[in-house]
């Protein structure tokens, strides 16, 4: 249920191993390559962690949104070409 997608799991067969290692008593494999575990440790025992990640996930989403700018602008302009090269052609 991660926001971002590379740091959902992939399966469910990942999702099933963490939940095993969890029920075992030990530390998630999976999601601990994908995340730092200490941060769940700190709030596990009440302390606040740093948001440093909230400035990096800005920044992607920025960028996500310019490239969409970009090419819905491109799809109109060629939307919009095709369409003036069908009313002149068909004079």
């Amino acid at each position: 249920m991660a926001k971002r997608r590379e740091d959902r799991y992939n399966n469910i067969e990942e999702l099933l191993i963490d939940l095993e290692a969890l029920r075992d008593g030990q530390l998630p494999l999976r999601a601990h390559t994908r995340f730092d575990v200490t941060d769940l440790e700190q709030l596990e025992e009440g302390e606040a962690i740093e948001a440093e990640q909230v400035s990096v996930h800005k920044e992607e989403a920025i960028a996500r949104y310019q490239i969409a700018v970009l090419v819905l602008g491109a799809a109109v302009v060629v939307s919009v070409l095709v369409i003036l090269l069908l009313v002149f052609s068909s004079r």
